[in-house]
């Protein structure tokens, strides 16, 4: 596999705003960092609550009772109410769950449930402890359309199809909650190997309904995964995820995780992860941690891209500023032996809608878009292939 292509000038260290920089040490401080004993004149405090909101982390500022002769009344305050809606909005998405889970189970379909609520749970060992939006479910591919009759039948809308997150959104507008339907674990390029997360699940106790979920293991890789998978939409709450996870791993544990990781494609991801955790919230991460994150010269390279674009928050990926491209970024990402040619080859061999509106076929000879697929391929090339 070669390696990624560099930016001919990279671009220097960046320099955060005293807003920023405040926000950062004091998100730190909160999960065990270095004391902030001053905040400089120059913070803008009601970009402060705004960030801070932005970035999910506003709700832990009003728990932490050293930031109080810190921060002025009215940033605590937003923080403690920030905190009250989180509590309120995670007890309506649990309840939710477990509705969910009764109509799934009826129809016969497994559902892995990760990110959000359960996060909360197995992470930090309290549902108010981390703010969710919605509720991500995991289903095999062959039971996706089962699971989406299943999600119509309990009362949600189908939304939009995110080919490239491997998910479909569905809405209830009466009960005010959103579903992530996946069918895989974004990004859809490099493709991580759903099968290993299968393998190694566990059950989490949540509102007493005990819900299907991924092991410690390969949840922290899921964590580490969405921490960086693209440079320019991350939170500081998804790293602040990835430092909680990582900081309760002893040796044992940490070896495990690496080994699990290389299964399942993220190796890189995991290193890079806890390398951006490490120089966002330094003295948090254990010592065995932190020297193995540096040790990957390509987990150095994910980790600065990340810090690069950090508060961007971008819908669309700018332009890399370590990489030469954002392809080579995602490249970097895969940490499989020959998994961008093995992408490729999955890419070129596997049907998809494009093949199904050139020849519409019943569903019992569907298995013939195998053969079909390289003939259209040869009459009449990718033209309409669709865009990832």
């Amino acid at each position: 596999m070669s390696s990624p292509r560099l930016c001919e000038r990279p671009a220097g260290k960046r320099v955060l705003a005293p807003t920023e920089d405040l926000l950062i040490r004091c998100v730190s401080h909160t999960f065990g960092g270095d004391e902030v004993r001053h905040a400089s004149n120059d913070v803008d405090w009601g970009r402060f609550i705004t960030l801070a909101r932005e970035q999910g982390v506003l709700h832990w500022l009003g728990s932490n009772q050293s930031l109080t002769t810190l921060l002025p009344a009215h940033v605590l305050d937003a923080a403690r109410s920030e905190r009250t809606v989180t509590a309120e909005r995670n007890l309506l998405l649990s309840a939710e769950l477990v509705r969910l889970l009764g109509y799934f189970r009826e129809a016969g379909v497994e559902v892995l449930v990760f990110k959000g609520v359960i996060a909360a749970i197995q992470f930090y060992g309290d549902l108010v402890e981390r703010p969710s939006g919605d509720l991500d479910l995991l289903v095999r591919v062959r039971d996706y359309p089962r699971a989406a009759a299943t999600l119509i039948e309990a009362g949600y809308e189908p939304g939009v199809e995110y080919l490239t997150s491997l998910q479909r959104a569905f809405s209830h507008s009466g009960r005010g909650t959103d579903v992530d339907l996946h069918w895989g674990v974004p990004p859809t390029l490099p493709r991580f190997s759903a099968r290993v997360l299968w393998r190694h699940r566990a059950q989490v106790e949540l509102i007493g309904t005990r819900v299907p979920t991924f092991d410690k293991h390969s949840a922290t890789a899921v964590t580490a995964i969405n921490a960086v998978k693209a440079y320019w939409n991350v939170s500081l709450r998804q790293h602040i995820d990835v430092t909680v996870a990582l900081r309760s791993l002893n040796g044992n544990e940490w070896r495990t995780l690496l080994r699990r990781a290389k299964r399942i494609g993220c190796l890189h991801c995991v290193l890079a992860a806890a390398r951006v955790s490490d120089s966002l919230f330094p003295n948090i991460l254990p010592a065995h941690i932190s020297s193995d994150a540096l040790r990957l010269s390509v987990a150095t390279l994910i980790s600065d891209e990340v810090i690069e674009h950090l508060f961007d928050r971008s819908r669309s990926a700018p332009p890399t500023r370590v990489f030469a491209t954002r392809s080579d970024y995602d490249s970097a990402l895969d940490s499989r032996t020959f998994g961008r040619y093995a992408d490729g080859l999955r890419r070129a061999i596997a049907p998809n809608a494009a093949d199904e509106e050139w020849l519409e076929l019943p569903p019992h000879l569907r298995f013939l878009y195998y053969v079909l697929r390289p003939l259209r391929l040869l009459l009449i090339g990718r033209r309409r292939e669709p865009t990832e």
